[in-house]
């Protein structure tokens, strides 16, 4: 819902696996990632996802707003990090950086 008013290409999966699968089959501007899944976290998807495709931005969607921890996911290879709750503002000055769409 957040990103309704973008009219951007959006595909939701239920946990790492999915997202892995999904970027392995499909091209994506970027991913949206959230740390904390289901069958797969976000950490080692991303890892697989970046494996495969480097150049494809993957962001961190966490409630872990931590200095430290944002510095570990950006030296794990996310790109950028996004706190949750999410501040509309935040998420789009992090898209607009990665997504020349929008």
């Amino acid at each position: 819902m957040m990103l309704k008013d973008t009219q951007a290409e959006l595909m939701v999966v239920e946990n790492g696996i999915l997202a892995v699968d999904a970027c392995r089959s499909r091209q994506f501007d970027l991913v949206l990632m959230d740390i904390h899944m289901p069958e797969m976290d976000g950490i080692e998807a991303q890892q697989v996802i970046n494996a495969h495709q480097p150049n494809l931005p993957v962001i961190a969607l966490t409630a872990n707003v931590m200095s430290s921890d944002v510095r570990r996911y950006l030296s794990q290879g996310f790109v950028s990090h996004i706190g949750k709750p999410i501040d509309m503002r935040a998420l789009f000055g992090v898209l607009n950086k990665f997504c020349s769409r929008l």
